[in-house]
């Protein structure tokens, strides 16, 4: 309501639409206002994009393959062979179906390793920050903040190219 001198309480006048343009000068404007919100703002969008992407992209077939799975060696500094673990019948690998393993298994290891995992996309940046605030304070790196997706594709990763 508006009050009027000579005719009293109006009701306020009818508020017109925002046109397309007048929404992008709006946001132009506020972007020479603010630079620092808008950049902050652009980057925010382009980390929320290249998540999404990298969440909803398809999984190489070559990386589920594991016909050709080699038994985890330990060696030393100088790629030295120290140790291979076998499985219990000698042989280099045993597969599991994830069905098979016993529920208190999965649910201790995401209590253990990431307690968010049903909650994040597959990377923490809560976990991360907390990391990065650790490691700054001890002066050394005492923490990380690797969610078990990003163990998982490190995993991964690592049976394509062995070497690294």
């Amino acid at each position: 309501m508006i009050w009027d001198v000579g005719r009293g309480l109006q009701p306020a006048p009818a508020r017109q639409a925002p046109t397309h343009m007048s929404t992008i000068r709006t946001i132009f404007r506020a972007a020479r206002r603010h630079p620092y919100r808008c950049g902050v703002a652009t980057v925010a969008f382009i980390a929320i994009v290249t998540a999404t992407w990298v969440r909803l992209g398809p999984i190489p077939g070559e990386l589920l393959d594991v016909s050709d799975a080699a038994s985890t060696v330990v060696v030393d500094r100088q790629g030295v062979p120290l140790y291979e673990a076998l499985s219990g019948d000698g042989t280099r690998s045993i597969r599991l179906e994830a069905n098979r393993l016993p529920p208190m298994l999965a649910a201790a290891t995401v209590a253990a390793e990431d307690r968010r995992f049903y909650t994040h996309t597959g990377i923490d940046p809560i976990a991360i920050f907390r990391a990065v605030r650790r490691n700054i304070a001890e002066h050394q790196i005492v923490e990380g903040g690797s969610t078990i997706t990003q163990q998982t594709a490190k995993l991964l990763l690592a049976r394509k190219s062995p070497a690294r």
